[in-house]
């Protein structure tokens, strides 16, 4: 019993709904079908989608960050063999999902990361039958992956498969179920929970799986026979379990029970008369249990985190009838704002609403921690086969605060490869087998074997670029020397025995490559075999196998030399200025639409300024770069498709590459000045392959002219190309692995390249030598969410993206030449939704961060000489006008103004205005050129050589220019400010003492009353003549 007088911290929770997704294409059937008979069937969520189950029409995928009207858009997956079908989604990031067909088969697949670009369209990883009729429960392990619980109504009894087995065999019987309507593992994985029908009641079971088939307890749950539904409300309370159900006059009820005791239920409290089946679902972290049935308008929930006996209730009415709802994970909500849950409802209506639950508090400043605790990872904690054997590890615990979520860390899956699995009969895992029995295991096996290491199981995670045991292949050996191999690398694909030229995956980048002879004359025409870095879990820096030797043609190009290193003056005076009058007044005819949350909408050249317009077609408004007022109207380029991404080329500032949804590149090219006499609708060219579609991103090369890098996701096979603009085409083109590309950045001497993946994968990748990449990879951020990447330097790398939660983050990276990345200390900005896009001015060592819907700028001051331990300085933020930003345009650096000491000057595009924002630091002696600020700059307006050139191997620096006006003396030359020197000082007056001041005031009073005395005598003289003549006082 809770004590006398407390109160539970979630006794003031609101539940509010907001609509987030309508128009969804659900099959009519969905709302007509028989077997989703329970509320709780056709929703599930995992960290990275929203899955709505359709039974026969197949399954719609939602990423949490798709918002608006997706419409036909939504991705459709097709499960099941036919018929209405049941789902189980594992809580862990195993990505495993169950699906049962009307025939009794159970599929099971693995679910990939989100793309929002891709379609879901996973294989099924395994196939078997447990019963011959339709699942009615699919529960799979709360803390242990690879463990699927099945149980039918038509079967007395439920089974429990093991996952890692290529037949998924069943490796323990739950009997005395009768008609069991719904199975539940307990918060700790321990035991299981049941709820079915025994003559005419309902009747709930516990049962140790690992102990005996048949239940431990039993006892009644409610007096009635209709479906019934079982929860275990309590993390804390682990025997704690609630039953829904109905009474025998048909009202709808919960019970709670104690396992220790199911002779007789703790409490049982009616609900309402409603005729859908009500389903609890619990959060167990704070013992709140929300309570629905198909049809309902009333959102319940139950408070159970002070007492089972007398638990506190409350609800909300929503504005449509529910079908089905699931709670979101908890990586989804805004902790900031006291989002304690929030509920996925999907409604009568087609229509997907989410329901902020809030715990009201007076201030929001601070994490509130009464109300959130901390959370079981969902990374498993062991492997079934520890789990069978008797272990019962659990899972490592986790903050929800967002200055701690950072320190949360989920291991990258593989996204549609399938595991590799094993032989039938497996050895111990100390076992040593030749390295020619690799070639004997399957190639396309489902599911691997257990792990060796308890915490991550392979068999379902499939990994195949989590870290792996170091070991050396040497270059040469004889033909008849065979290597033993550990067990555990007989997942490794046969194809992957013969030396490949270009690795396509990780998985066969960090397959270990049998011994073979090579002989000393075929060296110079063997192929390449690249130098794969993996990351080391213990310190998250990258090893790299030694590769074998490369031609002498494939040799490494020569690093770009360092360019001159910035002055030691300071940055903190950085200040920014903007005109009161916006430098263009936008007509509303010109709004700007809804553009590509990744992509900037706004590119800048000294000749003209380049933003999408609203409207069919793709237009794309192009305005003189000198006009200034109000534009009535601008003229465009209709591209004819969907506008993607759009860049200028920074060699000719009057050409422009735009991408579209169409899969094509097309160059246009405007007059000098900008100014268009109508609209252009004719490219000068296009660029296209039948392999190229869904491209994300166009990048020119910082060194060479006619060099375009297009990042495409080509129907699930991503790829970066390298375009010769004068051929129109694709000179090179290297495989990205990591299911869909993020960012791609080319480093400044335009040797690297570097790409985020969707994976939360950081990659470089060589673009003289595809054939040896990836150079080395690491882990980048914890979030999925779409991150952006900048070189400081050919050797140094920032990544700016988000932690596990709404945290924005900077991660810095060291990239070496022996081709390994290292992290260095990063640094977290604040919490925000919004994707922050970076510009580095390597000149002057500053960071600008800039994001879609926000109304300031962030620099950031980089300090190479403190990188390993605070390599990051916030400068004053630069504050535009009071409307939110859509985009932001960098001028170059020679079109600066030195004069007045302008580090930086930016286009800040607006819904209505486009204002020019300067960035200038303060100093003495401005009539002097500062050239500690101004040091010599590459001219990124000449380009170092052409396509041609660049395709032969040739690399040259870009020239280095001097800013300083002819007319301008430097600031190291100047003469030394004349000293002023300060006249002598003389003595000053004495100060008189106290006692003189009180005899001057006494002085001061005597004279001015001598003066009033003197004033009041009249002469005679003075009297007038009227005065004289009157009679005196006495004659009257």
């Amino acid at each position: 019993m809770p004590p006398r007088f407390q109160s539970s911290s979630y006794r003031s929770l609101t539940a509010a709904p907001t609509r987030t997704a309508s128009e969804l294409p659900l099959a009519p059937s969905l709302h007509a079908s028989a077997v989703h008979t329970c509320v709780g069937d056709a929703v599930h969520t995992t960290e990275d989608w929203l899955l709505l189950n359709q039974g026969p029409a197949g399954v719609i995928a939602l990423g949490w960050e798709e918002q608006g009207k997706p419409g036909g858009k939504g991705r459709v997956w097709k499960v099941g063999d036919g018929g209405d079908g049941t789902m189980g989604v594992s809580s862990l990031v195993d990505g495993l999902a169950a699906v049962g067909s009307t025939s009794g088969n159970v599929s099971v697949y693995r679910l990939p990361s989100y793309d929002p670009s891709d379609t879901i369209s996973p294989t099924p990883l395994l196939d078997f039958s447990p019963t011959t009729k339709l699942p009615t429960a699919l529960s799979l392990h709360p803390t242990t992956t690879s463990l699927l619980l099945v149980s039918s109504p038509a079967n007395p009894t439920a089974t429990l498969h093991n996952l890692s087995r290529l037949d998924a065999p069943a490796l323990h019987t739950l009997e005395g179920l009768g008609g069991a309507w719904d199975l539940a593992w307990d918060p700790e994985g321990r035991t299981v929970g049941g709820v079915g029908v025994e003559g005419k009641e309902a009747v709930v079971k516990l049962w140790d799986v690992r102990a005996k088939s048949s239940c431990v307890v039993s006892g009644p749950a409610h007096p009635s026979t209709r479906p019934t539904r079982l929860a275990f409300p309590l993390r804390s309370s682990p025997h704690t379990l609630l039953s829904t159900g109905s009474s025998r006059m048909r009202e709808r009820q919960y019970a709670i029970h104690d396992a220790r005791n199911l002779a007789k239920p703790v409490k049982v409290q009616t609900v309402d008369t409603g005729s859908g089946v009500l389903v609890p679902k619990a959060d167990q972290a704070r013992g709140l249990v929300w309570l629905a049935g198909r049809g309902d308008v009333t959102l319940r929930w139950t408070d159970l985190s002070l007492s089972q006996t007398a638990p506190g209730e409350a609800s909300a009415i929503l504005p449509t009838a529910i079908h089905s709802f699931a709670l979101a994970p908890p990586t989804v909500l805004d902790v900031m704002k006291v989002e304690v849950d929030r509920l996925v409802v999907l409604s009568a209506d087609k229509d997907v609403w989410s329901v902020a639950c809030n715990v009201p508090r007076r201030t929001y400043l601070d994490f509130h921690g009464d109300v959130f605790p901390e959370l079981r990872s969902p990374v498993p904690a062991q492997s079934a086969d520890d789990w069978l054997s008797g272990k019962d590890a659990q899972p490592a615990w986790e903050s929800q605060d967002p200055a701690r979520r950072g320190e949360r860390k989920r291991p990258p899956r593989d996204e549609g490869v399938p595991a590799q699995a094993t032989t039938q009969t497996q050895a111990a895992p100390a076992a040593e087998v030749p390295a020619s029995t690799q070639s004997s295991a399957p190639a396309a096996a489902e599911l691997s074997a257990a792990p060796s290491q308890p915490a991550e199981d392979a068999s379902l995670t499939s990994r195949s670029d989590a870290p792996t045991e170091s070991a050396t292949v040497p270059s040469a050996t004889p033909a008849s020397t065979q290597t033993p191999v550990p067990a555990s690398a007989l997942s490794v694909p046969a194809a992957a025995t013969a030396p490949a030229p270009v690795q396509t995956t990780r998985a066969a980048a960090a397959a270990p490559a049998p011994t073979q002879t090579v002989p000393a004359s075929a060296t110079a025409r063997a192929p390449v075999q690249p130098s794969v870095a993996t990351v080391s879990p213990a310190t998250a820096t990258t090893t790299t196998t030694a590769p074998a030797p490369a031609p002498a043609s494939a040799a490494t190009p020569k690093p770009s030399p360092a360019p001159t290193r910035p002055g030691t003056y300071s940055r903190r005076f950085l200040g920014s200025s903007t005109s009161l009058i916006p430098a263009l007044s936008l007509h509303p005819s010109l709004l700007i639409p809804t553009h590509p949350p990744t992509s900037i909408p706004i590119a800048a050249s000294s000749h003209a300024l380049f933003f999408p317009l609203a409207g069919p077609g793709g237009r794309l408004a192009v305005i003189p770069a000198s006009q200034r007022g109000k534009v009535e109207g601008a003229r465009a380029i209709e591209t004819g498709s969907g506008l993607v991404d759009f860049e200028v080329d920074p060699w000719e500032g009057t050409r422009i590459v735009t991408a579209g949804d169409d899969g094509r590149v097309k160059v246009w090219r405007v007059p000098e000045g900008g100014a268009l006499d109508e609209d252009m609708g004719t490219p000068e060219r296009v660029l296209e392959t039948p392999a190229m579609a869904g491209i994300s991103e166009v990048v020119f090369h910082p060194t060479a002219r006619d060099v375009l890098l297009t990042a495409s996701h080509d129907h699930g096979s991503p790829a970066i190309r390298l375009w010769h603009l004068g051929k129109r085409t694709a000179e090179i083109e290297i495989p990205v692995p990591g299911g869909g590309i993020h960012h791609a950045a080319i480093s400044p001497d335009g040797a690297h390249l570097a790409v985020s993946t969707k994976d939360s994968c950081l990659s470089i990748f060589s673009l003289r030598h595809p054939s040896s990449n990836p150079l080395a990879s690491a882990p980048s951020h914890d979030s999925k969410r779409a991150s952006r990447l900048v070189w400081l330097s050919p050797t140094r790398l920032t990544s700016i993206g988000f932690s596990a939660g709404s945290s924005r983050k900077i991660l810095l990276f060291a990239f070496s030449p022996s081709c390994s990345l290292e992290p260095l200390p990063s640094f977290t900005l604040d919490v925000s939704p919004s994707t922050l896009f970076p510009h580095f001015d390597a000149d002057t060592n500053i960071l600008y961060l800039w994001g879609r819907g926000e109304t300031a700028l962030a620099p950031f001051e980089y300090r190479p000489q403190e990188e390993k331990t605070a390599p990051w300085l916030a400068l004053p933020k630069a504050a535009g006008r009071e409307s939110v930003q859509q985009g932001v345009a960098f001028a170059r650096k020679v079109d600066l103004d030195v004069r007045k000491v302008e580090v930086g000057r930016c286009w800040r595009l607006t819904g209505k205005t486009l204002e020019e924002i300067s960035f200038k630091i303060p100093r003495n002696r401005a009539e002097f050129f500062q050239d500690d600020v101004f040091i010599p700059t590459r001219d990124h307006g000449r380009s170092a050589l052409g396509a041609d050139d660049w395709f032969a191997g040739k690399d040259l620096e870009l020239e280095v220019v001097d800013l300083r006006p002819a007319d301008m003396t430097p600031l190291s030359q100047a003469p030394a400010p004349a000293v002023r020197k300060a006249a002598p000082q003389k003595p000053g007056p004495k100060e008189p003492t106290d006692e003189e001041k009180r005899a001057k005031a006494l002085d001061d009073l005597f004279e001015r009353a001598k003066l009033d005395d003197s004033e009041e005598e009249e002469s005679e003289n003075d009297v007038p003549a009227a005065r004289r003549r009157a009679p005196s006082d006495d004659e009257w």
